[in-house]
């Protein structure tokens, strides 16, 4: 299993915590909707094929844009087997959109349109021809968005790599990927922990000819679309040493892997007793306790426990520290 974490391994820093502060909450952001019955385009073009009709009134999510911003590519909110594009002005509550990622045309975002006069290869009919077109979180796991640019079906297997490991075959649903069509891969044992960028490849079974596999190849930049947390639950003395013993949380829904930092202060006069490289591995909603055996013998009245990751974006910091 590949975590989606930062460019290098977790360092961890200790924070000063203050107890009279606290987290505002934030304000809930407007569900983009469309303010009137749409038809999505499988290209930012009003004469390109049709992928679904949405009633006015439907709840969207944004996934990117046109260069010019005029086109935006969304799903309906809730399902996963339709992407495409829709004019902007069709949606209110769309925010930001030139944050979103950049598509080019039909085709994979950040691509460009080549000239007709710029020497690229003559297409030979009668092949598929898969691209990536974007990488997305749902649920906190990865998801592929794979479209056949090419002249034929896409038969068999479809392959996934993620920055270089090994091909997973993703599900297509018993049937061939025919032209212009898409498939939304999510990848089960692919977790998004953080903002991070993410490498894949795709590939087809070896006897099946591709009309370019120079596309197969894809980085975007992927974030967390649900939060992610790590709680420091509580702070015993164990053993006959009475040695410290901490529980971290996993509040998140999936699984947290990396290392993260437990720090010990006495309160007065502020001391660091403690500071620790651990390693993190839980499950979702799991519960793992560290022992802190060069802390003994304290009195728990007088010491602060700060623990601190850079394996996730997380999203409650002030449950980082014991007590509260």
């Amino acid at each position: 299993m590949l975590v989606v974490l930062g460019a290098t391994a977790v360092v961890a820093a200790v924070f000063l915590f203050d107890h009279g502060m606290s987290e505002a909450p934030a304000d809930a952001t407007p569900v983009p909707t469309l303010l009137r019955a749409v038809t999505l385009r499988a290209a930012a073009d009003d004469g390109s094929r049709a992928v679904a009709e949405l009633p006015a009134g439907s709840a969207v999510v944004l996934r990117g844009r046109s260069a010019d911003g005029r086109w935006l590519v969304l799903e309906p909110a809730g399902r996963f087997d339709v992407i495409g594009w829709a004019p902007a002005d069709a949606v209110a509550n769309a925010g930001d959109t030139g944050a979103l990622t950049l598509f080019a045309g039909s085709t994979r975002p950040g691509a460009t349109a080549t000239p007709a006069d710029a020497g690229a290869p003559t297409r030979t009919p009668d092949h598929p021809d898969l691209q990536v077109e974007a990488l997305l979180s749902r649920e906190n796991r990865l998801v592929v968005v794979i479209v056949n640019a090419g002249d034929a079906d896409a038969t068999g297997a479809i392959f996934v790599s993620v920055a270089g490991g090994d091909r997973v075959r993703v599900d297509v649903g018993g049937k061939p990927l025919r032209p212009g069509d898409r498939l939304q891969a999510t990848l089960s044992n692919e977790y998004v922990q953080r903002r991070a960028s993410v490498a894949v490849e795709i590939s087809l079974e070896a006897d099946v000819r591709e009309e370019d596999t120079t596309n197969n190849r894809f980085t975007a930049v992927v974030e967390p679309d649900r939060p992610n947390d790590l709680e420091l639950l509580s702070a015993e003395l164990a053993g006959a040493d009475r040695r410290l013993a901490v529980t971290v949380r996993n509040n998140s829904m999936i699984p947290l892997v990396g290392t993260m930092t437990l720090a010990v202060r006495s309160t007065q006069p502020s001391l660091l007793l403690s500071s620790r490289l651990v390693a993190l591995n839980l499950a979702p909603l799991g519960t793992q306790r560290y022992d802190v055996p060069d802390v003994q013998a304290v009195d728990l009245t007088r010491i602060q426990v700060i623990l601190a990751s850079d394996a996730i974006n997380d999203a409650v910091a002030a449950n980082n520290v014991w007590p509260r």
